[in-house]
């Protein structure tokens, strides 16, 4: 299992670059497209095809534990909500859904994106559950006995008998033969609960349904803080110079264009020991240096360390897809980090140089 995570997650990382540079291209041309161009449909298409797949190598990462993930106090209430039009696109219209949201839901200390990906693969799994349409439950509460919060999706299915039950958290196992299904979703969901410090319970007979109940620690003494949401804002313009270190050269191109597009000065450099050599040899300082994580040689955060010890006062702003432990040795990112993951927009990456320009992270 250990080498099968290995492998999953090399294949992911070499994914999140290529998918890098798909989904920025494409982007960028459906932003500069007129609204009624004849080609912008078949583009969307593309760029929903790039998602997909993006989505793809994140179960991959998850599964190989290489996913870099930042934890904090999360509401799993808010989760929900702000995912209810993703779940009525996945779920279609024969699938009507039901939500029963706990208004005194205690936290838990999760990292939200995992926890998104707990939500949508259970989902995925209650929607293949039943062809022929049915309801969705989705119940949220404080456990009264114990200090834990509870996730419950329930649906009105096939069902699951007790042989099925017993490898239903084993990689690759499905019952969907001939699928699109990878057989990682339902794994994906007990790694990221079991290392949450949270567990499963599973629910079901044949032809009466299933329901996952997932329970998660609650976090004592939490209370959510009030912020409005920011307004909408056009991509943040900016200046000055940043240098972009990545050996992938198609990676280093795309981010080069887009900081040039976003006002910036870019200046490339194809690994740690380039780098340095473009630092010194610009005649003034670099506010900013753009690395990639994992490079041959000296790896990203080396670099970093090495360039804010030779100019104190640059920022370095980091972008990967795969952790291998450079950034952190738990895999669990400090939220000070400032991290850009692949694969990127040009408007994550305008939204992430405001960010630490602005607050000098």
């Amino acid at each position: 299992m250990e080498s099968l995570g290995r492998l999953a997650g090399g294949i992911a990382h070499d994914f999140n670059n290529l998918l890098t540079v798909i989904n920025g291209y494409t982007d960028w041309m459906l932003c500069n497209m007129e609204p009624d161009n004849p080609i912008r449909a078949q583009l969307t298409e593309v760029r929903g095809a790039g998602e997909r797949c993006a989505e793809l190598t994140q179960q991959l990462l998850a599964f190989s534990r290489k996913q870099i993930i930042r934890t904090g106090p999360l509401d799993l209430n808010t989760l929900i909500r702000d995912s209810q039009g993703v779940l009525n696109r996945i779920l279609g219209d024969d699938v009507c859904i039901s939500t029963r949201l706990a208004p005194d839901l205690g936290a838990i200390e999760a990292d939200r994106g995992q926890m998104h990906q707990v939500l949508i693969n259970l989902v995925l799994n209650a929607r293949d559950a039943m062809p022929g349409g049915g309801t969705l439950t989705i119940e949220t509460r404080n456990v009264s006995d114990r200090p834990e919060v509870l996730l419950e999706i329930r649906d009105t299915g096939q069902g699951i008998d007790e042989s099925t039950r017993r490898h239903l958290f084993e990689p690759f196992f499905t019952t969907k033969k001939g699928s699109r299904n990878s057989g990682l979703g339902l794994a994906i969901v007990f790694g990221i609960v079991s290392h949450g410090g949270g567990r499963i319970e599973v629910e079901s007979q044949p032809d009466e349904g299933a329901a996952f109940r997932i329970y998660m620690p609650r976090i004592q003494g939490w209370v959510e803080a009030e912020s409005p949401s920011p307004p909408a804002q056009s991509l943040h313009r900016g200046a000055g110079v940043v240098l972009v270190v990545e050996d992938r050269e198609e990676v280093r191109v795309l981010a080069c264009r887009m900081l040039e597009a976003l006002g910036y000065q870019a200046l490339a450099a194809a690994n740690g020991a380039e780098a340095l050599a473009v630092a010194r040899r610009h005649e003034h300082s670099i506010p900013l240096v753009l690395t990639d994580v994992i490079m041959p040689g000296m790896n990203g955060r080396q670099l970093a360390d090495q360039l804010q010890r030779d100019y104190p006062g640059m920022r370095a702003v980091f972008m990967s897809g795969y952790s291998d432990r450079v950034l952190t040795n738990t895999g669990t990112l400090d939220s000070r980090t400032p991290y850009l993951k692949k694969p990127f927009t040009m408007s994550q990456l305008a939204d992430i140089l405001r960010r630490v320009t602005e607050t000098g992270q």
